[in-house]
């Protein structure tokens, strides 16, 4: 009796589903859902996009298979990094880099409303990069100018270690998507 009971309402809830997607349709409705999320990268910048479900499992799936190569990337860059003259006197920046990662914000029924929250979060992005912007020019200006170079070698330390670990990891990834092919 109970099955045949909880049978009734399954099939209810479905033909009541139906219905509801049948009316979307009809009015014209787009059934795509957007998310709006939040992309930490390697170098721990920020960005924002408004992706579709497929989208969003593509892009999930490459942070994913990306994780899993990060480290032994890491170890890669490093050895490559200590191996050149001008680099060897210089630490592997190791502390400064993170694994990408992705974080939904919300979810949207249609493209605009995604749309304008993208541009809210994108808004405050600005926002911050502007303030810490203000702060780094009085930091930069209190410093001596050899601390002033001192900084700026750091930061070119610090990008061609990013670029190096990126272009590790993309190496990494192709190399087990083609190992997993064969």
């Amino acid at each position: 009796m109970r099955r045949l009971f909880a049978a009734l309402i399954a099939g209810c809830l479905l033909c009541m589903s139906v219905r509801a997607e049948e009316k979307e349709a009809a009015a014209g409705r787009d059934k795509t859902v957007y998310s709006v999320v939040k992309i930490t990268g390697l170098d721990r910048s920020i960005s924002y996009e408004a992706l579709t479900a497929e989208d969003l499992a593509v892009l999930k799936k490459t942070i994913v298979s990306e994780a899993r190569v990060v480290n032994s990337a890491l170890q890669a860059a490093a050895k490559e990094w200590n191996s050149t003259p001008e680099n060897a006197k210089n630490l592997f920046p190791v502390k400064s880099i993170a694994p990408r990662t992705v974080t939904i914000l919300g979810t949207c029924r249609d493209n605009e409303t995604a749309t304008r929250k993208l541009e809210v979060y994108a808004d405050r992005l600005k926002a911050n990069q502007a303030e810490n912007e203000k702060i780094e020019s009085a930091r930069l200006n209190s410093m001596s100018d050899l601390q002033k170079k001192k900084m700026a070698a750091k930061k070119n330390d610090l990008t061609a270690a990013w670029l190096l670990i990126d272009e590790k990891v993309k190496a990494l990834v192709e190399k087990s998507a083609a190992a997993k092919s064969r």
